[in-house]
């Protein structure tokens, strides 16, 4: 997102003013997509939502497109990209967001000479995870660890899903690498009234020295991108009154 600032220009140091305004940018970028995803009631904590803002390591870049210094006055447009999984995550941690508790179900045939599955599935509760979501063990995960699967909480938001590969329909032509093309479907659906919050679907590739990596490889990736989504949709969602 694009930010205009004005800075003073101290000394004739345009390089120091140049630093504040890229940091200025990004404080007010983070602050406007903090509170997109902030709840009427949730942005009246001025303080919590500041420190949010405040952050850094939640703007990935800031790059100064124009700029018209003056002798005292530098006034800036200033390219920000703002890390959204890392921000959601902040929310989370102050109390910006409403904690949910998500469980992940995502169907995925096992790849032909792969051991072990669930690479989508996977990939999905690691971007939760990140985001600060709570994120409920399969009831598999809970037998394994001695837990019986009844005594689970119930999850505010189930997500529910298939992903697929298969190699791809052109070969590569670097010799001795194998390509794979990934389906990644899934939408998020509130457990209490069956209502889906999110939907999200995508093709991706992968290309490893052996099918069953390349498959993996494209699998992942494909649902990484469906996860950011979810994630974003999750976020935008709770903030609605």
């Amino acid at each position: 997102m694009r930010i205009a600032v004005e800075v003073p220009i101290s000394g004739g140091d345009t390089a120091a003013a140049e630093a504040q305004a890229r940091a200025a940018a990004a404080r007010q970028a983070v602050s406007q997509v903090a509170l997109t995803f902030t709840s009427p009631a949730a942005a009246a904590n001025a303080p919590a939502v500041e420190d949010v803002a405040g952050r850094p390591e939640l703007a990935r870049e800031t790059r100064i497109t124009t700029a018209d210094p003056s002798p005292t006055v530098l006034k800036a447009r200033v390219d920000v990209v703002v890390r959204l999984v890392p921000l959601i995550a902040a929310l989370h941690e102050k109390g910006l967001l409403p904690a949910r508790r998500v469980a992940v179900q995502i169907t995925e045939p096992q790849p032909e000479g792969a051991a072990g599955g669930g690479t989508a599935q996977v990939a999905i509760t690691r971007q939760l995870l990140a985001a600060g979501y709570q994120v409920q063990v399969s009831p598999p995960q809970a037998l394994a660890a001695g837990v019986d699967p009844k005594r689970l909480p119930t999850a505010d938001v189930v997500i529910i899903g298939t992903a697929s590969s298969e190699p791809a329909p052109t070969p590569m032509a670097v010799a001795g690498f194998s390509s794979a093309r990934a389906r990644v479907e899934a939408q998020a659906v509130a457990v209490e009234t069956g209502r889906v919050i999110a939907a999200e679907a995508a093709s991706g590739a992968g290309a490893d020295l052996d099918p069953a990596s390349a498959a993996k490889k494209s699998i992942e990736a494909t649902a990484d991108r469906v996860a950011l989504t979810l994630v974003v949709k999750l976020a935008s969602d709770a903030a609605k009154p």
